[in-house]
């Protein structure tokens, strides 16, 4: 994140919003692991090879999971994105009666 960011509250929800995404991404990452873990030794003494394409499918989704928050990571840098997704938010607090029907965040 840039430090071109003039909001310090911007700056404190975007980082909130990626630290969770992170912690969400690894825990699916360790209940794939354990599911998998657990599908693949039940199913493995009777059909070793839907074993393996249980493993390979987990890995795809894993992996495609994973793609998709590093994309998200990297395509919000620009200060007119992350004003125009952060910005109603901000605004919305600064309202002391704020309708989310009326500021388009519902």
């Amino acid at each position: 994140m840039r430090q071109a960011l003039v909001d310090p509250r911007i700056a404190r929800m975007m980082r909130q919003d990626r630290q969770v995404a992170a912690t969400s991404l690894l825990v699916l990452w360790l209940l794939f692991g354990f599911v998998l873990f657990h599908a693949v030794s039940f199913v493995w003494h009777s059909m070793p090879a839907f074993a393996i394409l249980i493993a390979f499918a987990a890995a795809l989704i894993l992996l495609l999971n994973t793609a998709s928050i590093h994309a998200m990571f990297r395509a919000c840098t620009d200060d007119t994105d992350i004003a125009r997704i952060y910005g109603p938010e901000i605004q919305c607090d600064q309202i002391e009666s704020c309708d989310a029907q009326n500021s388009g965040l519902s």
